[in-house]
């Protein structure tokens, strides 16, 4: 029980004494030891002075600090991170980036799931933003000369139709509705459709007294060469959630309550949410990346020994058995040690590979779905 309450103790300064340092972090080597009071109050005050900003701690440019840490329960291990990430994680400054960064959405998509997490994007970008009348009736007229049904609807399909001449070709109004759509998106908040995507349907609402909606879906350019017939990927229905400030409202009306809409608690919560998130993602990253798998099977088996041996001498039996003479580390040693090992080895390759890929993929941005399930195992 003592050595998974030390082990447990020791994960939970992994994240905070050792951030703490790091929020000011610097070029040179920085030690934490935290396995005696006495060297707790010593490092604590090496904290403080750090998170101030004081000595030579703050990363250069192009430098990387790095945290050699000691904990209870025989951890120990290193975090290392560049000028950019100490920024990312520690600072405030780039968070603005960050945000504009996790609302993009992939350069380019494989299949329905990734489709999938395109749609969560934009519909959450776009919920309750405020427009202009003027600005839907605008749309509405573009939608029309797209030849839309009565109910709004137009299809890539039925626009670019050539097979009877009883049916108008509308591929350039089509073609015009979409670019006036992306262009609006693009120039609200910088969001852009995949490349190897097309928008293959859309929806105009505007019967709503005071919501309205812009629907659109998109299909994934197998052949990369726009529209054709054989393309099968169609996301779900992705609703830009809009509506009207009031009938008359100037464009600078609306500018200014969505500014306000952007700056109320909910959003700010919102956005602190997505920053945390993100932050800790990248922190786990380094922590993998700079200490390795060996170390982390390490850590993941002394914990999964701790867990168990505590578990199991609550079962009666085998707490009694655990009473004879030399039981209890043949137990440990041949049963407990061996199957912790064994499942600890495969979790580190897992979460390894999750860091890794992250690195590779995105940079320092966590955004897409696979990662976000990586964190949820790890």
């Amino acid at each position: 029980m003592r050595k998974i309450l030390g082990l447990l103790g020791a994960a939970g300064l992994i994240v905070s004494s050792t951030s703490a340092v790091i929020a000011c972090g610097g070029d040179k080597t920085a030690t934490l030891d935290f396995t005696t009071r006495q060297k707790s109050l010593e490092s604590a005050k090496t904290v403080y002075d750090i998170f101030k900003g004081e000595g030579d701690y703050v990363p250069k440019t192009n430098g990387n600090l790095v945290i050699n840490f000691k904990l209870p329960g025989d951890v120990s291990g290193k975090i290392s991170f560049n000028n950019k990430q100490y920024k990312d994680i520690f600072t405030s400054e780039n968070n603005a980036e960050i945000l504009k960064a996790l609302r993009q959405t992939q350069t380019e998509v494989k299949d329905k799931s990734d489709l999938n997490d395109v749609e969560k994007n934009f519909q959450k970008a776009f919920n309750n933003y405020y427009v202009t009348k003027s600005f839907m009736d605008g749309m509405k007229t573009a939608f029309d000369a797209a030849g839309a049904n009565s109910s709004g609807n137009v299809k890539i399909e039925n626009a670019y139709n050539t097979s009877t001449k009883s049916e108008k070709n509308k591929k350039e109004e089509y073609d015009a509705l979409a670019t006036k759509l992306q262009d609006w998106m693009n120039l609200t908040f910088d969001m852009k459709i995949p490349e190897n995507t097309y928008i293959s349907e859309m929806n105009l609402d505007y019967k709503g007294l005071t919501g309205w909606k812009i629907h659109f879906r998109l299909m994934i350019d197998v052949n990369n060469n726009g529209y054709d017939a054989s393309d099968k990927d169609e996301s779900d229905d992705i609703a830009l959630d809009v509506k009207k400030l009031k009938d008359n409202s100037t464009d600078a009306e609306v500018a200014n309550a969505n500014a306000k809409a952007s700056d109320s608690w909910l959003s700010k919560a919102k956005n602190n949410i997505s920053l945390g998130i993100y932050k800790i993602k990248l922190f786990i990253q380094q922590l993998v990346l700079t200490n390795g798998k060996d170390w982390l099977a390490d850590v993941l088996s002394g914990l999964m020994q701790g867990f168990a041996e505590s578990a199991l001498t609550l079962i009666p039996a085998i707490k009694a058995l655990l009473k004879v003479p030399g039981a209890e580390y043949i137990f440990n040693k041949f049963v407990i040690a061996p199957i912790a090992d064994k499942i600890a080895t495969p979790l580190a390759d897992i979460i390894v590979k999750w860091a890794e890929d992250n690195k590779t993929s995105t940079g320092s941005m966590i955004t897409n779905n696979y990662v976000n399930n990586m964190f949820l195992l790890a």
